[in-house]
């Protein structure tokens, strides 16, 4: 007698393999070792020299300005290194979801926090180059890079527009950039997208909705005023807008833009579900106990409203995802950070058609993911298709 899967657990995986892979990116594929041991003596001067000694390059990389022009990466990188302490945490704590939550906000804000003040700059070293030259002449030179030694900036001279080889398992793009390393680094661009554009709109969305539906009257009149106003802007084209009138495109803005025109589905349904639960028992029962409004509304209607929030944010992380990759195709993202979008663009305009295959399914994968996730989850909530399924 076979077992029945949970849905809900199998795209749960498939979007944790998804970020670990974003996350993991410098460990898959970066054009620094982990661990280096140069003998004293051996010819490293010049532009771009590596020092002599045994020295950890990797870790003092994931910081560097020069390296990592992008706040978006250096947060990610951040994130990893605190990957370190958390997922210990995660296994310990598994069973308390409370537990799960903070832990992983208090992960996402730390790493985000971390890539402002953690920022330095150091000489950029040519570690592949230097490493490669030290071999050749028989010296003693011990370096254990990533699978991938290049990084998502590297030009591999001479082999530009170069199909699929053992040296680059997904070809080169059109000025010599690793195209597997490139789709590594563009995860990074799109979940970050994805994710903090729609918790921008979760936030204001919850708030507003939150205030409509419990104080009515004029906030509630403002409010929907204010959600009908919103609603008439398009979020990628006022990004679009943006980005031609900016002087330099930034991811955050970009976020910010779709995260602020993004919230007033949520502020709808958060509004909605607070007017429904409004004469219903418990609700009359706080309030008579003495309850103060703010805490009827945080105990007690808050958490019996979420459940819409989370199928409308499945769907606004899908929706985000495909608006980062159309600006890109499109030639207007950020220049300092690898994109699917941008591949896409290449692979039309050179026609090389492994530059349009690796971003355009991974693309699909990752928005068919959380769409199925949001219908999942559209189901579980809703008694009606539980009790269809039944």
């Amino acid at each position: 007698m076979t077992r029945s899967r949970d849905p809900l657990v199998s795209l749960g995986r498939a979007i944790v393999v998804l970020v670990a892979l974003a996350l993991a990116a410098p460990l898959l594929a970066l054009d620094v070792p982990f661990y280096a041991s140069i003998p004293t003596g051996v010819a490293t001067t010049g532009v771009g020299a590596v020092p002599e000694g045994v020295s950890l390059p990797w870790f003092e990389a994931l910081v560097d300005v020069r390296r990592f022009a992008s706040a978006v990466d250096r947060s990610a990188n951040v994130a990893l290194l605190l990957s370190i302490v958390f997922v210990p945490l995660l296994v310990r704590f598994r069973r308390s979801p409370r537990a799960i939550v903070f832990g992983a906000c208090a992960w996402l804000l730390a790493g985000v926090a971390g890539a402002f003040v953690c920022e330095c700059s150091r000489p950029s070293h040519d570690w592949v180059g230097k490493v490669a030259a030290a071999r050749a002449a028989g010296q003693d030179v011990r370096a254990v890079f990533p699978p991938l030694a290049f990084a998502p900036t590297t030009i591999d001279a001479g082999h530009g527009r170069e199909p699929p080889s053992a040296r680059h398992p997904l070809g080169t793009d059109s000025i010599g950039r690793d195209v597997l390393v490139r789709v590594l680094y563009g995860a990074r661009t799109s979940i970050a997208t994805g994710l903090l554009a729609t918790s921008i709109a979760v936030v204001v969305g919850v708030l507003l909705g939150a205030i409509a539906g419990a104080r009515r009257g004029l906030a509630d009149a403002v409010i929907l005023r204010l959600i009908e106003v919103t609603a008439c802007f398009p979020g990628f084209l006022l990004v679009m807008t943006w980005v031609a009138l900016a002087e330099r495109t930034s991811l955050y803005a970009v976020m910010t833009i779709l995260g602020l025109t993004g919230w007033p589905t949520i502020a709808r349904l958060v509004r909605a579900e607070f007017l429904r639960q409004a004469d219903l028992e418990y609700r009359v029962a706080a309030t008579a106990l003495g309850a103060p409004w703010w805490r009827v509304v945080v105990v007690h209607l808050l958490p019996n409203a979420c459940s819409p929030v989370l199928v409308a944010a499945a769907f606004s992380v899908s929706g985000a995802i495909l608006a980062e990759s159309g600006l890109a195709f499109l030639n207007l993202g950020d220049p300092t950070l690898a994109s699917w979008g941008e591949l896409l663009r290449q692979g039309r305009e050179t026609g090389m058609l492994h530059l349009i295959l690796a971003p355009g399914f991974l693309i699909f994968v990752t928005v068919t993911v959380m769409n199925r996730l949001a219908s999942v989850l559209r189901d579980r909530f809703d008694p009606r298709r539980c009790e269809d399924v039944r």
